[in-house]
């Protein structure tokens, strides 16, 4: 799983898209980060809902956040890329 430094993306790239969790629904993400906290970003124009849960490091004891996603948000913003697009 990759992870980063800070959070909320701006922009994806492939290698963002390449690290990040999907999940089939909310529950199903909310369920396997129960036991850490996650950070909720809604979607704009350049990016979907995205979720952003705590990772400390622990080599250097620092927070980092993975990110995951939701297929019913990604599909959605991709739809609307598309049609607006």
């Amino acid at each position: 799983m990759k992870t980063y430094q800070s959070y909320p993306l701006e922009t994806i790239t492939k290698e963002d898209i390449d690290g990040i969790e999907f999940y089939s629904t909310e529950d199903a993400l909310r369920i396997a980060a129960a036991v850490k906290p996650i950070h909720i970003v809604l979607g704009n124009d350049d990016i979907p809902t995205l979720y952003y849960r705590d990772e400390r490091n622990p080599e250097t004891g620092e927070v980092e956040y993975s990110i995951h996603a939701v297929d019913v948000d990604v599909i959605k913003f991709l739809w609307k890329s598309q049609i607006e697009g």
